[in-house]
């Protein structure tokens, strides 16, 4: 017998356990890299995966090409890993330090704060569910990710708050659902608005690799 592999119902499935799949490779392989060095090129390899999915390629080993792109840009990275982690300390010591006081200084800094914040995420967001050619460095990359988001603020920022409350829904739903599908389908739903929204998930400005 046949499966209607045509049918919404199926299709739905189908999604369903390779993002159940996929966000458990996400999950190992941030944890193979002590998580604050593992999460940058396991979220990568993700998006990559995922790319290959809604473009519907070939079958392919999801697995072995897990692997093979988590290793593929894998020193660039970890650098930028450290590079994400410090900016992050350095943020909440700095709006934690504002928070404690209520004058127009303290003010003025909580709101500066935040906008960095925001930036911090929109910069590791664009960073991570981009592919960028082999001879790009990782300033270049950065680079890139800035442009992106300084060109479509408005977009951008609502990729983050629809990511944000679909994790949300999630939690409400079940908080196991967080962790089954969590990364995945958080990931898939922004390549999804990239799309519908004409904001690229691959290089945006090839004019940056001059």
């Amino acid at each position: 017998m046949q499966m209607p592999t045509d049918n919404a119902l199926y299709r739905l499935m189908d999604w369903m356990v390779k993002l159940a799949y996929l966000n458990l490779l996400w999950i190992f392989f941030t944890c193979l890299g002590a998580v604050f060095l593992g999460w940058v090129p396991a979220t990568k390899a993700m998006y990559s995966i995922l790319r290959r999915w809604t473009r519907k390629q070939e079958t392919f080993n999801v697995a072995a090409s897990f692997w093979k792109e988590y290793k593929k840009e894998w020193s660039s990275d970890i650098l930028a890993s450290f590079l994400f982690l410090i900016l992050g300390m350095l943020l909440v010591i700095d709006l934690k330090f504002f928070l404690a006081g209520y004058s127009a200084m303290h003010t003025l800094g909580k709101l500066f704060t935040i906008q960095l914040i925001t930036v911090a995420i929109v910069l590791g967001m664009n960073y991570v569910s981009s592919s960028y050619p082999d001879e790009w460095s990782l300033l270049q990359k950065l680079k890139d990710g800035l442009i992106r988001g300084a060109t479509s603020p408005f977009k951008t920022l609502l990729v983050i708050m629809t990511s944000i409350l679909s994790i949300l829904l999630l939690f409400l739903i079940h908080p196991g659902l967080v962790v089954l599908f969590g990364g995945s389908l958080l990931a898939l739903l922004n390549l999804v608005l990239y799309d519908v929204l004409n904001l690229k998930s691959e290089t945006f400005c090839q004019g940056t690799s001059s």
